[in-house]
Parts: structure tokens; sequence; C-alpha cells
């Protein structure tokens, strides 16, 4: 706070001041022009010693002129920073979606089983695709109302730890299938964990 009034004094007041004395020492006495320049000299001098205590810099008074250009920056890089969290919460979404469509035709290729067996193969095969589409809710819900925050954050960290277990789990079970879908499901979990983290450290 402090330093920027003394940027805001430093930039624009002592022109004026200069111009006022300056034209006062025009129409003054000899006593009162030299009265006024040891007024502007301290003055001016008092204003240097204080931008030298607080560190102020010409690259701190030019800093208005570039400030737009910086919030351009910041503004562009949080819109990439949003779209690659969302595209990491689509990818799970889309994909518990597709995992619910064939569940009967999942639970018949287990062929004569009982009704209980069927019954729990249904639920986790469901299980799944809840837990996919939590982890999409909470990532596009954290985003939508603030990015940045520190709750964001550990959301964020939370998924990509969520994603990578059940990306692992596939690796060492359902990969192992000859069967395209399956084997998918890695690559969507991954993908969807490494778009996360983009967007939230980029």
């Amino acid at each position: 706070g402090h330093s920027g009034m003394i940027v805001r004094i430093n930039r624009g007041r002592p022109a004026n001041l200069a111009s006022e004395q300056r034209g006062a020492v025009e129409l003054g006495t000899p006593s009162t022009r030299a009265l006024l320049r040891c007024s502007l000299y301290c003055r001016t001098s008092s204003l240097r010693r204080m931008n030298s205590v607080l560190g102020t810099s010409d690259a701190i008074t030019r800093e208005p002129e570039s400030a737009p250009r910086n919030n351009r920056c910041l503004e562009y890089r949080a819109v990439i920073n949003q779209i690659l969290l969302y595209a990491g919460a689509t990818l799970p979404l889309i994909w518990a979606v597709a995992h619910l469509f064939p569940t009967q035709n999942v639970v018949a290729g287990f062929g004569a089983i009982s009704v209980d067996n069927k019954r729990i193969i249904t639920m986790e095969w469901i299980n799944e695709a809840a837990a996919l589409m939590f982890i999409a809710a909470v990532v596009f819900a954290v985003t939508w109302i603030d990015h940045t925050s520190t709750i964001s954050t550990t959301v964020y960290w939370l998924s990509i730890v969520a994603l990578n277990a059940l990306s692992v789990i596939s690796l060492l079970t359902a990969f192992k299938i000859n069967f395209l879908p399956y084997k998918l499901c890695p690559v969507f979990f991954t993908t969807s964990s490494v778009l996360i983290l983009l967007g939230m450290l980029l």
C-alpha cells in the first residue's frame, strides 16, 4: 500500500510541483526564489530517499503501463487452466456413461451363474461408473467455483490419486483381457489425471 502511494507521488506530483514552483520562481523576489528552490530541492530529495528506503525504482513506476498486458496474460492462463481441468473431468464422465450401457451384456457374458453372482457383478460394474461420475462431478464443481483455492487443489490431487489407482487396477486385471474397451480403461484414467495435473500446475 505504502509503496503504491510513493509510486503515484513519484510519477505525478513532482512534475506538477516543479512546474508550479518554477512559475513562482520566475515571478517572485530573489529571496522568494531562493526559498522556493530550497523547498523544491528538499521535497524532491525526500521523495528520492523514501523511494530508496522502500525499494522502489523506475521499473516499479512503469508497472501501471504494463499492468494491462500482465492482466491479459493472467486471464489467458486462467482460461487455459480451466479448459484443461474441464477436459480432465469430462473424460471419466464420458467413460462412466459408456460403462453403464453394456451392463446387461457384461453380466450375461459370465454364462450360467447364480442370481446372487449376477447381482454382485452388476453392483460392481455400476459402482465403477458411479465412482468415475463422482470424480468428474467434484472436479467440475470446484473448477466452476474457484479453481485456484486450496480446497480445489486438494480435490484435484485426490482425484489424480484415485484415477491413477483405478488405472493401475485396470492394468493388472481388465487390460489383460483381449477386448478393446477393457484395454482403454487405463488410457482414459491416466489421460484424465494428466489433464487435471496440467490444469492445476500450469
